[in-house]
């Protein structure tokens, strides 16, 4: 297969310019009311929502809460922000929320490098400039790995990095800290390639020219372009290859801290997936070579036999050392994260082997090709859309009329089925695979979202679509029989969502308006107006047309292809031509370079005197492809992903941002104390208010606090498995005589003091606040958030313990249960308060008449540490949750410091990491001009004046793929 190259060929800085601004311009087109700040990349309509947040009035009653999926966004990611952004302005990292729960440790990504951009300034703008950082990095790495690990010409890879930030999975999860660590997917997998590889892949970065098999000689490894090698360019190669391992670290690393840990774990595995399948190419390649394993063969088949033979194992012990390093780097944002998920209830319940979202099904096939196949934006099977196969959309044209063409690429071959296992692999658990399922419910591997594996899968399309651009645009593309299968596929889809599109399914054509109307319950529980049937039914019909548009343009392309490479247009070619055409197809030549003694006779016979002008580029096989179709064609797949994308995301007013609720601001200067509110203002909202809220929402959700206040509230809805305390609503009881509401004792200690209604209140109960529709009422039985009970108790067991707490004759103040045996005999007399507060440290005075335990109402946790008068002392669990001190007869200051032992082993780990990577880097600069052979004649850097002949040097590489050049010498030299 001989490669073939632009006759105008782009500089480097000019390609990767091109690359960028077919990134920006996507992101533009679906962001660019928000990158300019007239819009908020927020559905900040959910605020409109019953019992949320806006009340009713002018300018919200046209407002629909049109985005439920997305309200995560607004209710969990954008409050946790604000907080983070604010400790980092305050220079403490944000490491302990006092806002939600009773205290809990912060899960957010806080080492991030797109979410420290975001924390960067409070305005919401910086969102879609975060977005827009995601994108470049993802687009731009997809653009390096096709370029120097496929091996693609520069529109392949610059197309797939233009489409592949535009993919379902980056589409849906935008904004969530979820899509953060896939961006570096293509990163790690290009560090492991040239981990696996080592410094045997030199030979393709300068002696041997272009990684491309059978280009000519004077370009880089990469496809980069250039003059004939130099000594300056070898070793700067040389040493990148050298230095492949710390890249793997680097990014390993990056993937860890960017986002959410069990994707970043996700995207580990795959990683090692791909390592494997290098490995095992170097033990097949190097067999059927004769050569030791990991010499001289990279992955993508490149040989030399002047490569050094290090041990079988090295590939493998590079592999350990950048992961493991890597590791250790991003331990800071591990450890702590992993020591508070263990006592949630989620990991609990998943430990245990319960299943937030099982496998679906066959019915979740043709979401991979048709995401809207329901509906724009409609869950299935329980199962919001990005939790389903939809998420691994990688565009209707590249999966079945670009993507298919990969295998006609013999040279590919192998590295095609790994990517279509892969993507297999991905869609197993939606699609409910028997095995593989099973597979991944084995201890350790449930703990992970199987569903969203997707990602892997949408990544394999994008790697296959550029191999199959690099078939279509070289002319190397020949109709063959299997070619039918993808376009009948394609006419089958066109046809059952035109079908779709007439005759919509009975429950959308009739009997959920019906159902709706006559007051019945609803078939689709998120339906609950006719406004919003209708809705669907709208996005059903428009989902279903628009499916039934891209698959005939889909059929066009195939019609296109069968008319151009049908065998009367092979046949009218010159008979040189022709016959390299065959020798092509037929794969003789081991390299995959095509050795024909008449390749230059046969290049100018097609190409004619004409094609040489700046807008044809040369295929040599078949007729010129125009650039005007080149760019057509990368039109067409980019429209494809910009068309599903456009208003998926919803961009807001920023009149709509949080506003200003007076009630809720009157209720923040009052006095101190947690609220909770009664079916209305769900967790997290009250954060932004600067209100400590007694639920929370972290998809942890800390199981004796849960546990706690169960007891003094309502069971939360059976669909909240994954947030248990963010609608959680206490049980309350009114006594109008007194004109104030009552709560159960253990809210009562957990200091609420603040209940919260929305609506008008009761006339015989006058609230403490109301207005704007908000209503807040005072518990004056609330305690303090420090306090000295009478006498203490012990309680080993925990429902002993619970059981106890749940008496309806429970007094905080007169008892407290502990687990640990407490010598404190007689009553206690005491008083505390707290002196000085930041969310790390607490100071607190206490005035001790007799011996006695301090309780401090906030979530106990083994990274808080307490010193009294400077000395450290044990933080017992008190009243199953909380935290309790045993403070002798006196006048005493005890401070709680949070300091995470985990946290502090990190940073160790950290620094240790970073000194050996340090010291490898040292020795590898030092090292490299030292070992690193060169070019021994003036022949090696003087190219040649005949563009089309091949030189001296590069003749036994071109004639025989693995002969070694006679001007290199010995290895040794």
């Amino acid at each position: 297969m001989r490669a073939v190259a632009l006759p105008w060929e782009p500089g480097r800085f000019t390609r990767l310019a091109i690359v960028l601004a077919g990134i920006i311009a996507g992101q533009v087109v679906l962001y660019g009311p928000s990158l300019t700040g007239r819009k908020v990349l927020l559905p900040l309509d959910i605020l409109s929502s019953a019992h949320f947040y806006l009340p009713p009035g002018a300018g919200t009653a046209t407002i629909e809460p049109a985005h439920r999926a997305l309200q995560d966004l607004v209710l969990l990611v954008e409050p946790w922000r604000r907080f983070a952004a604010s400790e980092l302005r305050a220079g403490r990292l944000p490491m302990w929320n006092p806002y939600q729960y009773a205290g809990a440790p912060c899960i957010w990504p806080k080492f991030s490098p797109f979410l420290l951009l975001s924390c960067c300034t409070a305005s919401p703008v910086i969102l879609a400039w975060t977005q827009l950082l995601s994108a470049i990095v993802a687009g731009l790495g997809a653009y390096v790995f096709c370029r120097r690990v496929i091996e693609v010409g520069f529109w392949p890879g610059a197309i797939v990095g233009w489409c592949y930030p535009l993919t379902g999975f980056f589409v849906f999860w935008q904004g969530y800290a979820t899509s953060l660590p896939v961006c570096w997917l293509p990163w790690i997998l290009l560090a492991v390639d040239g981990t696996v590889r080592g410094v045997e892949c030199r030979v393709a970065s300068g002696e041997r020219g272009s990684g491309r098999a059978g280009s000519l000689p004077g370009r880089s490894s990469f496809g980069e372009g250039g003059s004939a090698p130099r000594t300056g360019l070898f070793a700067r190669n040389h040493f990148l290859n050298r230095a492949a391992p710390l890249g793997l670290s680097l990014a390993t690393s990056l993937v860890v801290v960017s986002g959410q840990l069990d994707i970043a774990a996700q995207v580990l595995l795959v990683s090692a997936l791909y390592a494997a399948r290098c490995l095992v190419a170097q033990v097949v390649r190097s067999k059927r070579v004769g050569e030791p394993v990991a010499s001289t063969e990279s992955c993508s088949g490149k040989v030399s036999s002047f490569a050094p033979r290090p041990s079988p194992l090295a590939p493998i012990l590079r592999l350990a050392a950048g992961w493991g390093l890597g590791l250790l780097l991003a331990a800071p944002a591990v450890l702590p994260v992993a020591e508070y998920s263990r006592t949630g209830v989620r990991m609990e319940r998943r430990t245990g082997g319960e299943e937030d979202r099982p496998p679906v099904g066959l019915r979740a096939l043709p979401g991979i090709v048709l995401p809207d196949v329901y509906g724009k934006g409609v869950p299935y099977a329980g199962n919001a859309q990005s939790e389903t196969s939809s998420a691994a959309y990688a565009g209707l044209l590249a999966t079945l009329v670009v993507a298919p063409l990969a295998w006609a690429d013999r040279r590919h071959r192998r590295l095609n089925l790994f990517w279509a296992g892969l993507l297999f692999f991905s869609v197993s658990w939606c699609l409910n695979i028997p095995g593989l399922v099973q597979l991944l419910r084995l201890p350790g591997l449930r703990m992970l979202s199987h569903n969203r594996w997707v990602f892997a899968g949408s990544f394999a399309l994008s790697a296959l679509t550029a191999t199959g651009l690099e078939q279509l645009f070289q002319g190397h593309f020949r109709w063959r029989r299997w070619c039918w299968a993808p376009a009948v596929v394609l006419a089958g889809l066109c046809l059952w969502s035109a079908l779709r599109a007439a005759w919509p399914p009975e429950l959308l054509a009739t009997r959920l308006e019906r159902a709706i109307a006559q007051g019945q319950t609803s078939p689709l529980p998120w339906i609950t107006s006719l406004e919003e049937a209708r809705q669907l039914k709208a996005s059903f019909f428009k989902s279903s047309v628009s499916g039934a548009t891209w698959c005939g343009i889909g059929l066009v392309g195939w019609l296109a292809l069968w008319l151009r490479t049908r065998t009367g247009a092979t046949r009218s070619l010159p008979a040189a031509a022709s016959r390299q055409r065959k020798e092509g197809d037929s794969g003789a030549d081991s390299s995959g370079i095509a050795a024909d003694k008449d390749s230059a006779e046969s290049r100018a016979a097609v190409r004619g005197p004409g094609d040489f002008g700046l807008w044809t580029l040369d295929f040599g096989l078949c007729r010129s492809w125009p650039v005007p179709a080149v760019l057509g064609i990368a039109a067409l797949l980019t429209a494809d992903l910009l068309w599903f994308a456009y208003g998926r995301n919803p961009q807001s007013d920023p009149a709509l941002y949080y506003p200003n609720i007076p009630a809720l601001r009157q209720l923040a200067e009052a006095g101190p104390g947690r609220i909770i509110g009664y079916d209305c203002l769900p967790a997290n909202l009250a954060t932004v208010c600067g209100l400590h809220d007694i639920r929370g929402y972290d998809a942890v959700d800390p199981a004796r606090l849960v546990e706690l206040t169960q007891l003094g509230c309502y069971p939360p809805p059976p669909l909240a498995r994954y947030a248990l305390m963010q609608w959680m609503f206490p049980k309350a009881w009114l006594r109008p005589a007194e004109g104030t509401l009552v709560l159960s004792p253990v809210l009562d200690m957990l200091g609420v003091r603040y209940i919260v209604f929305r609506g008008k209140a009761p006339a015989n109960v006058v609230p403490a606040i109301e207005g704007q529709d908000y209503s807040v009422f005072v518990n004056r039985r609330a305690m303090e958030r420090v306090y000295v009970p009478k006498r203490v108790a012990t309680a080993f067991e925990p429902a002993a313990r619970l059981k106890a707490l749940a008496a309806t004759d429970f007094d905080p103040r007169e008892v407290a249960y502990v687990e640990s045996a407490v010598n404190l005999p007689g009553p206690c007399r005491g008083q505390a308060a707290i002196l000085k507060e930041i969310p790390t440290r607490l100071v607190v005075s206490a005035r001790m008449e007799t011996d006695g335990l301090l309780v401090l109402a906030d979530l106990w946790d083994k990274g808080w540490r307490a010193y009294l008068g400077g000395q450290p002392v044990p933080i017992l669990r008190a009243d199953h949750a909380l935290r309790g001190v045993v403070v002798p007869k006196g006048n005493w200051t005890l401070e709680f410091r949070y300091e995470p032992a985990s946290f502090a082993w990190a940073m160790r780990m950290t620094l240790l990491a970073a000194l050996i990577l340090i010291a490898w880097l040292a020795i590898l600069w030092t090292t490299n001009y030292i070992f690193t052979p060169g070019p021994r004649t003036a022949t090696n850097t003087t190219a040649t004046t005949n563009p089309t002949a091949i030189q001296p040097q590069w003749r036994g590489i071109a004639a025989g793929g693995v002969q070694e050049a006679s001007h290199w010498g010995s290895r040794n030299s």
